[in-house]
Order: structure tokens, then sequence, then C-alpha cells
């Protein structure tokens, strides 16, 4: 074997070599740009669960107690215990109101921030057919992809329902 076969055989290895450095990075990217979309994907499952368990809540209020839940109207925060709404003035169920009356949640059902809005709509509303009460129930959570220090739950799921405002005649 002479020295310009050495050569070759030497240059041959080194791009053996960064081909497979590129195909390990390749890899690797996808796995973890996978992962990071199964994350996300499992976040906005468990975020669209606790939405559709709001809007059961709040509809269970509407059948258990309609007098009570005609008092309703404006934003709620809803931690995970509870099964009910309060008065905003309160500090029960994680909700704390600012002196400027706007409610801030926090984090109140695992690392999600859960909130219901309560309004009456009219016979004539575009958004609700008939009379009776819009219910919107946001869920918010942060994750990797949050960079904005101004707002750390980026990613909001909503789910809205229109409650009609008859009540629920008791079973003999």
């Amino acid at each position: 074997m002479n020295i310009k076969q050495k050569g070759q055989t030497l240059i041959e290895i080194l791009v053996a070599l960064s081909i497979a450095a590129v195909l390990v990075s390749a890899t690797s990217v996808a796995v973890l740009s996978a992962l990071s979309n199964a994350e996300f994907a499992k976040q906005q499952s468990l975020a669209s669960q606790y939405a559709d368990q709001g809007i059961e809540i709040i509809r269970s209020m509407r059948n258990n107690d309609y007098s009570n839940f005609q008092q309703l109207s404006g934003t709620y925060c809803m931690a995970s215990s509870c099964n009910s709404l309060v008065n905003t003035s309160s500090n029960a169920c994680g909700i704390s109101t600012d002196p400027t009356g706007v409610i801030s949640c926090g984090q109140n059902v695992s690392t999600f921030v859960r909130t219901v809005n309560v309004s009456p709509t009219n016979a004539g509303a575009t958004d609700c057919n008939t009379a009776g009460y819009k219910v919107s129930v946001n869920v918010a959570w942060a994750d990797a992809k949050c960079t904005d220090s101004t707002k750390p739950f980026c990613h909001i799921l909503t789910i809205s329902t229109c409650l009609s405002n008859y009540q629920i005649e008791p079973t003999p």
C-alpha cells in the first residue's frame, strides 16, 4: 500500500463520520420535536378535560339552584377542589381581587389556570339563539414555548356553551 492510498482511507473515514454525525443529529432533532409535540398534545387534552368539567359544574349549578345561578355575571376563578363559584370579594377557590377589581387567578388546577365567564344573553343575541346565559370556560397553561414574560400562560383553550333560562322541575 502506498502513501497516497493511506490518505484516501483517512478522508473516507472522515466523510463517513461526518455523514453519521449529520444523521444522528437529524434523528435527535426529530425525536425531540416529536416528544415536544406529544407533551403539548397531552397538555391540550388535559385543558380540554378541565374546560369540559367547568361547563358541567356550571350546568349542574343551574340545574340544582336556578335562583342562585341567575345571580352570576362576570368572570370567576375555579380551582380543582371547587364545585361551585364564589363571590369575587372572597378568597375561596383561589380567587383574589386586586384593588382595581380585576380578578387574577394564578395556577388553580394543577399547572393550569381555569376561569369561567358567565353572561346573560338576550332573545335576539347572535351567539345564543334563546334568552339565557352564555358560559365560557378558559383554561390556560404554560410550557417551554412560552417566552413572553408578560404572558406566562401563552396557551389558552376556550369552550363556550349557551344555557337556557328555564327551571328544572323536580322529580316527584
